[in-house]
This record gives structure tokens, C-alpha cells and sequence, in this order.
């Protein structure tokens, strides 16, 4: 991973990055980009991450952007569903996740047709 400042002085590199890792890379960037971590802190969490990806822990819940993604639906459409409380999520603190399992529960109960 390469860092840099919003400026544009510098450049992140994620090729490297699993996709499964690409929703935490995108907050690490826009935490730099916002002043809230440096370079050097950033860079020091991605890699207890990607030594963390060795331990395979499951995937249990996404966040806003896979969800979204893995339902096929922007960001805000999701943000809209999750506001009415018409698709399953956790709230955890001031994040949201979407748990797998009733996510596709909830994709299944809502399909129409043959």
C-alpha cells in the first residue's frame, strides 16, 4: 500500500488488496484524505489486516458500499431502505452493517415473479 495526502502528492496502490478488504481500504483513505490518520498510521493498519486475512475469518456482514453492491442498488437507494427500516441491518455505534444471511433472506422474500 502506498499512501499519500489528498493533495495528490502521493497515490494509494490497493492492487494488492484482497477485494474482500476493499470497503476498509476505502475508510483508511478517506480518514487520510480528512486529516484523521497519517500516512504512516494508515499503512500500519492495513498491514495487521492483511495479517488478520491469514486467520480467514468469516464474512458475516457488509458494509454500506458491498451491500449495496451485492443487491444491486447505489448507496443512497440502500441508505433509503436502511432509514425505513424495510432491510435488515445492525447498527453498531454510528456504523451500519448488513448481515449476510437476512440480507439474502430478505432478497429471496422479496423476488417476484417465476
Amino acid at each position: 500500500m502506498a499512501c499519500t495526502t489528498a493533495t495528490g502528492k502521493h497515490q494509494y496502490y490497493w492492487d494488492d488488496a484482497p477485494e474482500s478488504l476493499e470497503c476498509l481500504y476505502r475508510i483508511l483513505k478517506s480518514h487520510v484524505n480528512h486529516g484523521l490518520l497519517t500516512c504512516d498510521e494508515a499503512e500500519q493498519m492495513a498491514g495487521w489486516v492483511m495479517a488478520q486475512v491469514d486467520r480467514e475469518i468469516p464474512v458475516i456482514a457488509l458494509c454500506r458500499e458491498d451491500a449495496a453492491t451485492a443487491i444491486g442498488i447505489t448507496p443512497g437507494q440502500l441508505d433509503e431502505l436502511t432509514e425505513a427500516g424495510e432491510i435488515p441491518h445492525v447498527r453498531l455505534g454510528c456504523a451500519t452493517v448488513y448481515p449476510c444471511d437476512p440480507l439474502r433472506d430478505w432478497i429471496e422474500a422479496h423476488t417476484q415473479g417465476g
